[in-house]
């Protein structure tokens, strides 16, 4: 269905707006992947919200999954890689005791092929909405996970995400404990 650019609510916005959107985008993508490298400074608070969020996300997508058969394998299947790549990257997740705290130095390979994958998802798909001139239905929330493997992929990134930050919590406490009792 093609959209005339008058029947799209942001057809009017300045191109700066369109602009800080992207810069926005880029920002949080860049952030993403900077995750991925180097020492991370162990914090149990944020990263129990961040799992505390990501389970929240994990089943709202639950009815989408239930759509089809389709859907529901690659679901699991993206839940089962992200369980699988999670403990892969645990277990070559390094510990560091510093002066100013607790850090940990994830496994930069597996952080990226995650990060990659969502990523290059979600271009593909605004891409596609975009060259199909079906800019309306991108408004929509459901419109971004019409496909089972775009569902997949999300369960991927949430199950590993989860998964991993869990595990870098449950390995940390080892350190956490020797540290405190050696003080």
């Amino acid at each position: 269905m093609q959209t005339s650019s008058s029947s799209l609510p942001f057809a009017h916005q300045p191109p700066w707006i369109f602009a800080l959107f992207a810069a926005l985008i880029a920002f949080g993508i860049y952030r993403r992947f900077r995750r991925n490298f180097g020492a991370q400074a162990l914090r149990p608070v944020a990263m129990g919200i961040r799992i505390g969020l990501l389970a929240i996300i994990g089943v709202a997508l639950a009815p989408l999954a239930a759509r089809s058969l389709s859907f529901a394998v690659f679901g699991a299947g993206g839940i089962g890689a992200g369980v699988v790549l999670a403990a892969l990257a645990a277990t070559r997740t390094r510990f560091e005791s510093r002066p100013n705290g607790i850090y940990y130095i994830p496994h930069t390979y597996t952080g990226l092929l995650v990060s990659a994958l969502f990523v290059g998802r979600l271009i593909y798909r605004v891409f596609e909405l975009y060259t199909r001139g079906d800019l309306d239905g991108a408004q929509r929330p459901s419109s971004m996970v019409q496909t089972p493997l775009t569902l997949g992929l999300l369960y991927v990134l949430v199950a590993y995400y989860v998964c991993y930050l869990g595990c870098v919590l449950w390995k940390a406490r080892a350190p956490l404990i020797s540290a405190s009792t050696s003080s």
